[in-house]
């Protein structure tokens, strides 16, 4: 393992994090009349952790996207500022085709709940990107992998309306708090150029604004 794992979760980025959307059931949480709005949001940039592994930060999350259910959305993310110091030495992080330090996601967001903590949560699952840290004889590629990250929705509360809604993952090591859902372990992976698949997640936070202001309800049944 090399630290380019950290580049792992950014490709998946969190914001990750991102508003209310899911795959679900009627018995499912789900946001009342949300099919088809847009939404944009933005927040810290967060971190990204392994075991034993340097940290790659961003500085700033930018999110656009819409809900194509009550349950599902797709989001496009841009984080800036991405970077990673190893031995004293700062590398830029960015996806390919993106100018420096910028990591560009186009990302499937689902509504769940967690089986672990049995709270409202957000599934983010594939495609993910493939990252470029570092420049010339530094520079490695690394393709994000994996089946997904479980984040929390912090807000709003279940049955309440708003306008706007918060998620975030938290981590420890490299280890999200929430990573089952349906019986199924969901984890994202990077590997690198010669090497193999490692585990690691994002932290940080997001909110989103539904574009036309209106408040929807956000129900957990």
């Amino acid at each position: 393992m090399s630290k380019k794992i950290m580049l792992l979760a950014l490709a998946a980025v969190s914001a990750a994090l991102l508003a209310l959307p899911a795959m679900a059931t009627a018995a499912e949480l789900h946001v009342e009349g949300a099919t088809g709005k847009a939404f944009t949001g933005s927040g810290a940039g967060g971190a990204f952790t392994a075991k034993g592994e340097p940290t790659l930060f961003c500085t700033s999350t930018t999110v656009s996207g819409e809900f194509t259910s009550e349950t599902t959305a797709t989001a496009n993310q841009q984080y800036a500022g991405c970077n990673m110091t190893v031995l004293g030495v700062r590398l830029p992080c960015n996806t390919v085709g993106a100018p420096s330090e910028v990591i560009q996601t186009l990302n499937v967001f689902h509504l769940i709940t967690t089986d672990t903590t049995a709270k409202p949560g957000i599934l983010m699952t594939p495609p993910f990107a493939t990252l470029i840290c570092g420049t010339g004889f530094s520079q490695r590629k690394l393709q994000a992998g994996g089946n997904g990250q479980i984040g929390t929705i912090t807000s709003p509360a279940c049955g309440a309306s708003s306008a706007t809604a918060t998620g975030s993952t938290t981590a420890t090591e490299g280890n999200p708090e929430d990573k089952l859902y349906t019986g199924t372990t969901y984890d994202l992976t990077v590997t690198t150029e010669g090497g193999s698949a490692v585990t690691a997640a994002v932290t940080g936070s997001v909110t989103m604004t539904f574009k036309d202001g209106i408040a929807r309800k956000l129900v957990c049944t």
